[in-house]
C-alpha cells in the first residue's frame, strides 16, 4: 500500500471532529508535538500510526492513504466492527 502525503488529511480529519491537536494526541497516545509534525509533514506517519489516527477520528485508513481498493475498505470496516463488538462483550460481562 502506498502512503501518499497524509499531512493535510490528518489535519482535515481532526478539524472535522472539532478537536485540537492535543485532543487527537490524547485519543491516539501520541504527543501533541508528534501530531503537529504529522500535520505539517515534518514526520511521515506509518501505517500503524495512521490506523490509530483513523480509529480515533472514525475514518478508514484509506482516507489518509488514497487507497481505493474496495477490499481494503471492507477490511477496515470489519476490523472496526470487531473492535466495537469486543467492547460490547466487555460491557456485558461487567
Amino acid at each position: 500500500m502506498e502512503i501518499k502525503d497524509p499531512a493535510a488529511k490528518i489535519k482535515q480529519a481532526r478539524i472535522e471532529m472539532g478537536w485540537s491537536q492535543q485532543k487527537l494526541a490524547d485519543e491516539t497516545g501520541f504527543s501533541n508535538k508528534t501530531i503537529s509534525a504529522y500535520e505539517k509533514g515534518r514526520l511521515k506517519a506509518n501505517i500503524p500510526a495512521l490506523q490509530k489516527i483513523a480509529d480515533a477520528v472514525e475514518k478508514p485508513v484509506s482516507f489518509f492513504t488514497d487507497e481505493s481498493s474496495p477490499d481494503y475498505t471492507i477490511e477496515t470496516k470489519l476490523k472496526k466492527i470487531e473492535q466495537e463488538l469486543a467492547e460490547v462483550k466487555k460491557l456485558l460481562q461487567v
